[in-house]
């Protein structure tokens, strides 16, 4: 998130989004709801981790961490093909 945003600590510049802004702004809105989405999602995790692993609830909001980054991995590929970037991607 810090990095398509341009973010670092209390430093805030340009970012990714700010090119993709210009392409695509519907694109640019999904990433960055997706990317809070998934910080959100981690930060709800119970502490600590190993400690979460062993309950229903952790368990449930470390699955919903892994749901929402699999959600945003598409639009990452959308966000790479429209800036012309090749990822290579293995299944």
């Amino acid at each position: 998130q810090n990095v398509y945003l341009g973010r670092y600590g209390s430093s805030d510049g340009p970012g990714i989004d700010d090119l993709v802004e210009r392409l695509d702004p519907a694109l640019n809105a999904k990433l960055k709801a997706q990317l809070q989405a998934s910080v959100d999602a981690a930060n709800a995790i119970p502490q600590p981790f190993d400690q979460a692993l062993l309950s229903a609830d952790g368990q449930a909001k470390i699955q919903a961490t892994i749901d929402a980054l699999g959600a945003q991995t598409a639009t990452i590929v959308e966000v790479a093909t429209l800036l012309g970037v090749t990822l290579n991607l293995e299944e």
